[in-house]
């Protein structure tokens, strides 16, 4: 995954309040086809470190169209979320490819009080 610093220019970003710092994140993934960002509070991004810790691995059930599939999440290096097909991984846990991935950027949590997801 990549750093934030090879995504923004940090510096200039530092320089602004939290609050214009998750609107250019945002303004950034608008409309772009292989991320999204988003942002949350330090301590929303803490609590959520914690509990993927203790339970690395979860099911979370995605309800569509009258029912649902159950999409597995891994847990790793307390910043990197990997999201797969419980029915792929199931038939082969090392050929399982991640479908979705989700980063937790904290460079900017102590500082600025806020985490930029991608």
């Amino acid at each position: 995954a990549r750093q934030l610093t090879d995504i923004v220019k940090l510096p200039l970003l530092k320089k602004e309040p939290t609050s214009k710092i998750a609107e250019i994140w945002r303004s950034y993934h608008e409309g772009r086809q292989d991320a999204v960002g988003r942002d949350i509070p330090a301590k929303t991004a803490q609590v959520l470190v914690d509990r993927a810790g203790a339970a690395p691995t979860f099911l979370f059930p995605v309800f569509r169209d009258g029912g649902h599939f159950l999409l597995l999440s891994q847990f790793q290096n307390r910043r990197h979320f990997l999201f797969t097909f419980l029915e792929d991984y199931k038939k082969n846990p090392t050929f399982a490819r991640p479908y979705v991935t989700l980063t937790l950027h904290d460079d900017l949590a102590k500082e600025k009080d806020i985490v930029l997801l991608r």
